[in-house]
């Protein structure tokens, strides 16, 4: 009854402004750029709507509200700076009565700006008990990054870090393939071979941060809170979505309805069978082969040969390959 009695009080019954057409003037907007975001926004009443924007960087931060500027017609915007993280953002309208935030629950619910490059921090899983295992059999920490563009990216220095020391684990002299992914253990533990990280991930929560020391700056940053054990946070859509809690797509795309292992054949060449255990042939233009190499997951080169479309791998340990023909494309496989 008191809840009713209040809701039919005049100032209850006030008709608030509409918020509708939320736009950004990039979709996946790259980090240190600026992006604008619009909205129709108007009011029933003959008193004009006023709004502002409330976003921030971090879930740790406060949101920072600015004015969003009339721009005639209905269309209010505001332009804000990115950093290398993705942004959290909501929209309130007022007039002379009311107000109204969309979504209607800000701050405890926002809308996200997902803020890619080229190399991405993909899916990272904290508390890897029973999911996948790394080389020697133990369970760790892992985080996956995932090569955005056509070509590979040299690697050599770059860092990841968990504190705000940029500088706190250097990738060695590696590179991850086009379109391709590279998984990094965070396990404390560089004696191992492979790609470990000298810091490990907390199920609790923290940030985790990809640094280019060549332009000296954080080229993608991943601040999370709990995440349950052997569950992935993942990008989705993968490589330039936001970051979901999912079950695991370890090294592979994060849309689990797409097969990462299947061939695509527009760029010329396929491979067969796959997974394989002895044999390795290649369909295509063979006469356009020249040379062929192969690599593991961690960038390092386990074989190579000239002018032949078939591959022995019957020695090579299994596990997921590269194979890179002519320089210019690559394709992945499965060692059984």
């Amino acid at each position: 009854a008191r809840t009713t009695y209040i809701l039919a009080q005049n100032e209850f019954l006030y008709p608030t402004p509409n918020i509708s057409n939320i736009n950004l003037s990039v979709v996946n907007p790259s980090p240190y750029s600026t992006i604008d975001i619009s909205a129709y926004i108007t009011s029933p009443t003959a008193a004009l709507p006023t709004a502002f924007l409330g976003y921030r960087n971090s879930p740790a931060e406060m949101f920072t509200k600015v004015p969003m500027i009339d721009q005639g017609g209905g269309t209010f915007s505001a332009t804000i700076n990115l950093g290398a993280s993705d942004v959290q953002y909501y929209i309130y309208a007022e007039n002379s009565g009311a107000g109204i935030f969309s979504p209607v629950r800000a701050e405890h619910e926002f809308y996200i700006i997902s803020v890619t490059g080229n190399l991405v921090i993909n899916e990272l899983m904290p508390l890897n008990t029973l999911t996948v295992a790394d080389q020697d059999g133990e369970y760790d920490d892992w985080i996956e990054l995932h090569n955005n563009t056509n070509s590979d990216i040299p690697l050599l220095g770059f860092y990841l870090s968990d504190n705000n020391n940029n500088l706190k684990w250097a990738f060695p002299d590696t590179f991850i393939v086009a379109n391709g992914y590279l998984i990094i253990w965070a396990d404390e533990n560089g004696s191992e071979t492979g790609l470990h990280a000298n810091f490990k991930l907390s199920g609790s929560g923290e940030q985790l941060a990809l640094y280019d020391s060549t332009y000296a700056m954080v080229v993608d940053e991943v601040i999370f809170g709990a995440i349950p054990f052997d569950m992935g946070y993942a990008r989705v859509p993968n490589g330039t979505g936001p970051f979901v809690i999912q079950n695991a797509t370890f090294n592979q795309h994060n849309e689990t309805s797409v097969s990462v292992f299947e061939n695509n054949a527009k760029h010329g060449f396929s491979l067969f069978p796959n997974p394989a255990t002895n044999l390795i042939f290649l369909k295509g233009d063979i006469s356009a082969i020249e040379k062929i190499e192969v690599f593991n997951i961690f960038g390092q080169k386990v074989l190579s040969q000239y002018n032949i479309n078939k591959i022995n791998i019957s020695n090579l340990k299994s596990g997921m390959y590269f194979i890179k023909i002519n320089s210019n494309q690559t394709l992945k496989f499965i060692k059984q």
